[in-house]
C-alpha cells in the first residue's frame, strides 16, 4: 500500500510505462501492485510507512518495560518493596501520603514472547545502517545531517550524488523539483528546511 500511495514515478507517463513499472516492481519485490490504486496520497503513504516501521520494531520490542504506580496504601508499598517478582527501581514521595513507585519484573518472571525476535530486529537494523553508511562514506564532509532513514547533504555541480529510485529500499528525494536553500538542526529528528 505504501508503494501504491507513493503515486506513479515521474517517468511513468504512458500506460505502457506504468504497466512496465508494475511488472518491474513485481520482479524486484515479488509484490503485484494494483494499477487502479496507484495514486499519490501523502497521508496514506505516511501512515503506511509508520506501520511498516512499527512492524519491524515489534520484533525487537522488550517485554519488561519499566512500570509506574502511585501508591497511597502502606501495605501495597511494603508488598512492592519485598516482592520476589518485582524490583523497585525508584521510590519518590510525591506527598506525605503518596509514593511514586517505578518498578519492573525480575528477569526470571518475564515470559518470552513468540512475537519477538531480537536477532531478526538486530539484523534488519544493521543492514539498514550498513546501507546508510555506504552513502555517508561516499558523501564524506558534505553530510549536514543523517538519522536512521535520511541524509541531508550539500551538492555542487559535478559532485557525486547517490542515485534515486522508485522501489522499496531505494533513496528518494523528499523535496522533488526543489532545492534546500536553508537548513537548521537541533539534533536527531529535529530539523527545519527552506526550499526554493
Amino acid at each position: 500500500m505504501k508503494q501504491e500511495a507513493s503515486g506513479w514515478p515521474s517517468l511513468c507517463i504512458t500506460k505502457e510505462h506504468r504497466q512496465q513499472y508494475i511488472q518491474d516492481d513485481y520482479e524486484k519485490e515479488g509484490i503485484l501492485l494494483d494499477y487502479n490504486k496507484i495514486e499519490k496520497h501523502p497521508g496514506l503513504r505516511a501512515l503506511e510507512k509508520l506501520m511498516l516501521n512499527s512492524f519491524w520494531g515489534m520484533f525487537g520490542q522488550r517485554k519488561n518495560l519499566p512500570q509506574v504506580d502511585y501508591v497511597s496504601d502502606p501495605s501495597i508499598y511494603f508488598d512492592m518493596l519485598t516482592s520476589d517478582q518485582q524490583e523497585v527501581t525508584v521510590g519518590n514521595f510525591v506527598t506525605d501520603e503518596m509514593v511514586e513507585m517505578r518498578w519492573r519484573n525480575k528477569a526470571e518472571f518475564v515470559e518470552s514472547s513468540g512475537r519477538t525476535n531480537v536477532m531478526l530486529a538486530a539484523y534488519a537494523t544493521s543492514q539498514a545502517r550498513l546501507k546508510l553508511y555506504s552513502y555517508l562514506e561516499q558523501l564524506g564532509q558534505r553530510v549536514l545531517y543523517a538519522d536512521t532513514n535520511s541524509i541531508v547533504f550539500t551538492v555542487k555541480e559535478g559532485e557525486w550524488e547517490p542515485s534515486l529510485g522508485d522501489y522499496l529500499g531505494d533513496l528518494t528525494d523528499e523535496v522533488p523539483e526543489n532545492k534546500i536553500t536553508h537548513f537548521v538542526t537541533g539534533g536527531p529528528k529535529k530539523l527545519r528546511i527552506q526550499v526554493a
